[in-house]
């Protein structure tokens, strides 16, 4: 189910960037227009356009990428279901909102969760379990049994000359049965056995070693996410606004081409930097509900 969540929201994101490659197209082809007006008006240079017709077939190429990206995660999508890669499907655009209240402050409560609640955990539990009672069994063979029998006879009994007569007997016993010496059978089984158990609860041991290492881990790569989004979304106002400045600058013809294609580009790395950690959020999420085997309280 994990393999599922992750390439959805990596499937989501991924067309998410896109839309944000296509803002990058319709900037990178502002910022041509605007060179080549300066140039038609006699006060920019020829190097200007050129240099933002190259910043405009990079932005074209990250598009190109972006959308066979989104191609490679769909077909992931549908294997993970269990589809064929090439099967003809879709799934809605709509944003929902990075479910960042669900971040705990306590790791800790969250690898109790993990260890109350994990399928494979709770298996390794059984194991030790079913060799401890493997072990009592073994033990067992040492010591002697009793078991209680009980019979009812009847009869009918009529001796020449008499009448017949009706007679009924009961027999109650117990029975004790001591084992005897069977070479080293038995002391062998129970080695065996507490041989056993001493590995199911060795295994144990790790597999709540690595309960509480994937719980941790998947915590702080989700409350790093988190982080990052502010930060992301802070990146992304103020590389917007320095992208509008130099563009108003360089249309004024006080700014030059260089400080433009530079905050272009910048604009362009903050806004993919910004859908990334909003799919980081997800994907980090579903990591750590995977992680506690459950969903967060």
């Amino acid at each position: 189910l994990n393999t599922v969540a992750v390439s959805y929201y990596n499937f989501i994101g991924s067309k998410a960037l896109v839309s944000a490659f296509q803002t990058n197209l319709e900037e990178a082809q502002t910022s041509l227009e605007a060179a080549e007006l300066r140039l038609e008006a006699g006060v920019g240079t020829l190097p200007d356009v050129l240099q933002a017709r190259a910043q405009l077939s990079q932005v074209e190429l990250d598009l190109v990428n972006a959308e066979g990206n989104v191609q490679i995660f769909r077909g992931q999508l549908a294997t993970a279901v269990g589809w064929p890669a090439n099967i003809s499907y879709n799934v809605s655009d709509n944003e929902t909102e990075p479910p960042v209240a669900a971040l705990s402050d306590n790791v800790n409560d969250l690898i109790d969760i993990g260890m109350k609640n994990r399928p494979d955990l709770a298996a390794v539990q059984a194991t030790v379990r079913e060799q401890e009672a493997l072990l009592r069994e073994a033990k067992a063979q040492f010591f002697p049994t009793i078991s209680a029998t009980a019979q009812v006879l009847e009869w009918w009994v009529k001796p020449e000359g008499t009448t017949r007569d009706y007679f009924t007997n009961y027999l109650v016993g117990l029975q004790l049965q001591v084992p005897i010496f069977q070479g080293f059978t038995i002391i062998n089984s129970v080695r065996e056995a507490r041989a056993e158990l001493e590995s199911a609860k060795a295994a144990l041991k790790l597999q709540e070693q690595i309960v509480i290492n994937d719980v941790w881990n998947a915590y702080f790569n989700f409350r790093t996410a988190v982080q990052s989004l502010n930060a992301a979304g802070n990146l992304l106002e103020s590389a917007t606004e320095s992208y509008e400045a130099s563009l108003a600058r360089y249309k004024a013809g006080v700014g030059d081409i260089i400080e433009l294609l530079n905050a272009q580009t910048t604009l362009a790395q903050a806004r993919a930097e910004y859908v990334q950690s909003k799919t980081d959020i997800f994907t980090s999420y579903a990591d750590l509900v995977n992680a506690i085997g459950t969903e967060l309280p």
